[in-house]
């Protein structure tokens, strides 16, 4: 051990007087060549000497401390002493990073860390809001420092959408509920009002999303036209629109052919619907020849076309029995219309059943000279006598040898005079003589003067029914 013979300049009054002390009891003797410790000072992980302790020169038995840097704390005490000339570790501690508190959750959200593995000095963490809630605070992350979290803690509400006022036209289906918050997932539905002749343009449908915005922009309601396409050569518009006006939605275009020997090839009527196209494709007319149906070898015709020439529109065939005892049943002559379809069914040819007699109805007459013989299925009409009432039917028809159908005249009654003054009454109405009332109508009476209806329910105006009036009586 060198006792030192001058002032040592680092130690302190009692280190000093100790150091004397035992160089005194120990004989040994203070020297002046003491070693330093010169070249750069030691070093600590996170750590420095403060400027106060820094000196030019240190000498055997200085001791260094040690300060942890700004965010780092001491584990155990930390120093260096100087023993001849070097630099030996006293103390064995550590700086390690300062620990924060355990960060605090917040309503609606959720914490990571981001930067760093604890929460320790330099450690960042970052919020993030649950689903349908959106960050209000301008930070939202936070900061392990020396004094504990930076920033406050972030705020979390709720996403909502604003209710945008509907375009003109357009009919909210399923609105909002009140005057609540639109949340996040609230579905809206539109449609245009019916009858006014729109077709919603964009989405029926919009959602309020994540973000507080609306999943697509409100629809609008666009009047619905129809675009009109070319129109055959061959087909007429019975109702066209003026030149340059539009087609609205169920505006209607009808049609029919050109020539009347044609047949339309769809549909003759055509309408604009709400999707903005044609209920149907517009029509076209082609000429369509009459083809010639199975014809019975009883039956003759005449008028075919020669080799296989085809029988168009107008075309006509004539036709008669092969034989005389046989009759015609049917049209004898048929022409060729539009569509592959003649005027009538062709005829055929049969055993005519056996003739009437002319028939008889009571009080009528047939309305033309009668025959001898009615043919099968031939019709006779009946006309009553003056003042007889004919019935709602006044046809019969000879069926098989039978006449069918029933023709009934409905007889008239006669008041006279005679009958009136029996009974004490008199006409309202018309002169004092025979009169012919026919059946169903009414005449009124009165009584004499001086005379009263009598009291058994009779009625001063009777009906006439099929030749039989039951007149008042007076007394």
């Amino acid at each position: 051990m060198k006792c030192l013979t001058k002032r040592p300049r680092p130690l302190s009054t009692m280190k000093r007087a100790l150091i004397v002390l035992s160089c005194f009891v120990l004989g040994v003797k203070v020297s002046a060549d003491d070693k330093e410790c010169s070249g750069p000072l030691p070093l600590l992980e996170n750590a420095h000497t403060s400027a106060g302790a820094r000196r030019s020169s240190y000498t055997h038995g200085d001791v260094l401390h040690f300060t942890c840097h700004p965010g780092y704390m001491a584990a155990g005490r930390t120093s260096y002493s100087c023993l001849n000339g070097t630099w030996v570790r006293s103390r064995r501690g550590k700086c390690v990073l300062k620990p924060c508190e355990l960060p605090s959750d917040i309503p609606n959200g959720r914490y990571e860390i981001v930067n760093g593995t604890d929460f320790v000095f330099g450690t960042i963490i970052k919020y993030t809001c649950n689903d349908g809630y959106q960050m209000m605070s301008r930070a939202d992350s936070r900061i392990c420092q020396v004094s504990g979290w930076s920033h406050s803690l972030p705020v979390c509400e709720e996403i909502t959408c604003e209710f945008l006022k509907p375009h003109t036209g357009v009919r909210v289906k399923s609105p909002p509920y009140d005057h609540a918050p639109i949340r996040t997932g609230h579905v809206v539905e539109f449609e245009c009002s019916p009858g006014t002749g729109t077709v919603l343009r964009g989405s029926s449908k919009v959602t309020c999303t994540s973000t507080g915005q609306w999943s697509d922009s409100f629809p609008v309601c666009e009047e619905v036209t129809c675009e009109l396409e070319e129109i055959d050569k061959s087909v007429a518009v019975r109702r066209r629109p003026a030149h340059g006006a539009t087609v609205k939605y169920g505006d209607a275009l009808r049609f029919q052919c050109v020539h009347e020997w044609m047949e339309m090839q769809g549909e003759s009527e055509v309408t604009c619907e709400s999707s903005g196209q044609w209920s149907r494709s517009f029509p076209k007319c082609r000429e369509t020849p009459c083809r010639l149906p199975d014809i019975h070898s009883s039956v003759l015709v005449s008028g075919l076309p020669e080799g296989n020439a085809a029988m168009r529109y107008g075309h006509k065939l004539r036709f008669r029995c092969a034989h005389q005892a046989l009759a015609l049943k049917g049209q004898a002559e048929v022409t060729c219309l539009s569509g592959d379809k003649w005027s009538n069914v062709f005829p055929t040819c049969y055993v005519p059943p056996p003739f009437c007699e002319p028939p008889s109805v009571r009080f009528g007459d047939i309305n033309v000279p009668p025959k001898r013989l009615y043919s099968h299925r031939e019709w006779v009409q009946f006309q009553c006598q003056e003042f007889y009432k004919i019935s709602s039917n006044t046809w019969m028809q000879c069926w098989d040898g039978t006449w069918y159908y029933t023709v009934t005249c409905r007889e008239p009654c006669i008041v006279t005079p005679e009958k009136m003054d029996e009974r004490k009454i008199k006409l309202v109405y018309g002169e004092r003589k025979n009169l012919y009332v026919k059946h169903d109508e009414r005449v009124t009476f009165s009584c004499k003067h001086g005379t009263s209806l009598k009291p058994l329910g009779s009625k001063l105006q009777q009906k006439c029914t099929n030749g039989v009036m039951h007149l008042p009586e007076c007394y």
